[in-house]
């Protein structure tokens, strides 16, 4: 390997980590907007709302389960 850089770079100068096409491409994706947008962080209200649901008691079901019913006992004579 050698030590001594390309002609056209000085020693102090990094390796470009994109090709130009690739950059190219993302500063035309910049200027016209493109891209995903900045999630939207939640305002100090819903935050505060969120950690006082969060440390409220579940509520018990409307209709939750139900345990099983009891078999019946059969009264009968058996001929």
């Amino acid at each position: 390997m050698s030590s001594v850089p390309p002609p056209d770079r000085s020693d102090d100068e990094p390796a470009p980590s994109l090709s130009d096409e690739e950059l190219e491409s993302f500063l035309r994706e910049a200027a016209e907007g493109g891209g995903a947008p900045a999630p939207k962080e939640p305002s100090a209200r819903a935050r505060m709302v969120a950690a006082r649901l969060r440390e409220q008691e579940e509520p018990a079901p409307w209709r939750g389960p139900q345990p099983a019913p009891k078999p019946r006992r059969r009264w009968g004579a058996v001929v």
